[in-house]
Parts: C-alpha cells; sequence; structure tokens
C-alpha cells in the first residue's frame, strides 16, 4: 500500500462525514470527499507535509473550503437554504458514516438548526475531539472566536433542545 492510499484509507471517513456535516446529499458529500483527495493526491508529492496529524488538519481545511465552494457554486437552486447546510444521517456504500447522529431526531433536527460556523465548530470539538486552539488553527480563525462560537452554539443548541423538550 502506498503513501496516498494508506492516508485515504485513514481519512476517508472522516473527510466525507466533515463535508456531510455541512450538506444534505450524501451524493454530494461525495463529490466533495472525492475533490479533497484529488488535492491531496496532488499535493503529496511537493512534500510539504510534516506528519499525519499535518495531514488530517490539512484534510479538514480543504473539506471546509471544498464545501464551501460547493454550497456557493449551488446557490443559484431553488431552496438553497433547505437543501444544503444540513446535518443528515448518510451511508454510503452500505457503511453508516454518521452513527453519531442516531443518537436522537431531536439532537440532529436541532443542530441543523444553527448557523454553519457554530455547527462547523461544535461537530470538530465534539466529533474529531481537536481542542478550541486547534480549531482554531485549522479554521484559520482566532482562539477567542473559536470559544465564542463553541459557547454561542452550545446555548442556541440547549435553547433549542429545552423548546423540544416543552
Amino acid at each position: 500500500m502506498n503513501r496516498f492510499e494508506k492516508i485515504y484509507k485513514n481519512n476517508i471517513d472522516m473527510v466525507y462525514r466533515l463535508a456531510a456535516a455541512m450538506l444534505k446529499e450524501s451524493q454530494d458529500a461525495e463529490d466533495v470527499a472525492q475533490t479533497v483527495f484529488i488535492k491531496l493526491y496532488k499535493t503529496l508529492d511537493k512534500d510539504i507535509f510534516n506528519d499525519e496529524e499535518h495531514i488530517r488538519r490539512w484534510l479538514i481545511r480543504v473539506t471546509r473550503n471544498e464545501t464551501l465552494n460547493f454550497i456557493r457554486k449551488h446557490k443559484t437552486e431553488k431552496n438553497y437554504e433547505k437543501k444544503y447546510l444540513k446535518i443528515e444521517n448518510v451511508k454510503a456504500a452500505g457503511r453508516d458514516f454518521a452513527p453519531e447522529y442516531e443518537r436522537t431526531d431531536i439532537i440532529r433536527k436541532s443542530l441543523e438548526t444553527l448557523p454553519l460556523k457554530y455547527r462547523l465548530t461544535l461537530y470538530l470539538f465534539y466529533y474529531e475531539g481537536y481542542s478550541s486552539a486547534e480549531i482554531a488553527e485549522i479554521l484559520g480563525k482566532k482562539h477567542a472566536t473559536v470559544r465564542t462560537w463553541l459557547y454561542a452554539g452550545r446555548k442556541k443548541l440547549k435553547i433549542k433542545l429545552q423548546k423540544e423538550e416543552e
């Protein structure tokens, strides 16, 4: 197994889940993941990566950017807000890539209503296990901004979940 295949095998689920957390359609998430790994394949020969964690962070950053590009490209479609920017329990190739979202429909639906910046930050923090400082570095934002997004996202999610319980 060559280096690219090893990186692909170790990271495809994470890249797909991240794209799926930002998009509604599993096919769209697959397209984004494919684009990300094509970019990795072209970049891998340049030997710019220090270690596996550097590659993982690069993949997250590129996945985020490619997903946002995909969304911008499809902005002209009717019902843009309804079609994209939602978290879905997506499946591909017969494997469940997002078991975390199956816990309850209430949490999933509440997460769907959050703005993208909160959803993405909460996803990286809770599901990928990155610290707020690491998320800031990955997203190219200030650490204080990420902490604010985490705080605000949790607060908004809590309010939405309380409303659902009533």
